[in-house]
């Protein structure tokens, strides 16, 4: 990674330069290799960033009063959804089977 998790909380472009690796890798993965479990999962997770980049955009267009704590919570939320997803992909994730 890019921080340690015993320094300061990273900062906001160290979240995002994070959140971007973990996407560049996450693009060459196969989605055929996922079982069918797995693949539900990925997808509700893909839903969440896709919900959550679009929180993050509606806050970076409207420009003024927006915390930069707030903006640092969700793209801390957002590297760890990342990391959810790839860790589906590289098989260290196991989806509750019911």
């Amino acid at each position: 990674g890019y921080f340690s998790y015993n320094q300061a909380t990273p900062t906001i472009a160290e979240l995002i330069q994070a959140s971007n690796q973990i996407e560049s890798e996450l693009a060459t993965y196969d989605k055929n290799q996922l079982d069918s479990l797995q693949y539900v999962e990925a997808l509700k997770i893909r839903d969440d960033i896709g919900q959550l980049d679009n929180t993050l955009n509606d806050l970076y267009q409207s420009g003024s009063g927006v915390a930069n704590e707030q903006i640092q919570n969700l793209w801390q939320r957002r590297l760890s959804m990342a990391r959810q997803l790839k860790s589906i992909y590289t098989n260290q994730y196991t989806v509750a089977r019911i």
